[in-house]
């Protein structure tokens, strides 16, 4: 009897990770990153290269969108300060490796002056002033 439970419980643990892993991952879109606005037409835009990020510092409005370009040929993870936990700005993490050639968008709504590191190399980092 306690081995059949023992066998549930593993299988009910086993198809609930399958359940989030696939719910996460299906919410991706081709070539962007998922963000918390879709309309990202007049973003701000920040490069990412092997060197880091371009600008390393941007001044914009309450509400306005900064969208981060991988233009690298390796992963970057854009995210707010501190590493790793980013609770300077909650929300503002990628919350995964942008792809090259893709993107990751965010909506400042706060504000105030939001340092942001690539999660990947916390050594590549700048400054989002929000007015």
């Amino acid at each position: 009897m306690k081995k059949t439970i023992l066998i549930l419980v593993i299988i009910l643990v086993v198809a609930s990770a399958g359940y989030f892993l696939f719910s996460n991952s299906s919410t991706s879109v081709t070539n962007t990153i998922p963000t918390n606005n879709d309309q990202t037409s007049n973003a701000v835009v920040i490069k990412i290269t092997a060197s880091g990020f371009n600008p390393k510092s941007v001044t914009i409005q309450k509400g306005d969108t900064v969208k981060f370009i991988n233009n690298d040929s390796s992963p970057h993870w854009p995210a707010s300060n501190p590493h790793p936990t980013h609770t300077d700005y909650p929300g503002f993490d990628a919350l995964r490796p942008v792809p090259p050639g893709q993107s990751y968008s965010f909506k400042f709504e706060r504000l105030g002056k939001f340092g942001f590191h690539d999660h990947l190399d916390p050594s590549l980092g700048g400054i989002i002033n929000v007015q």
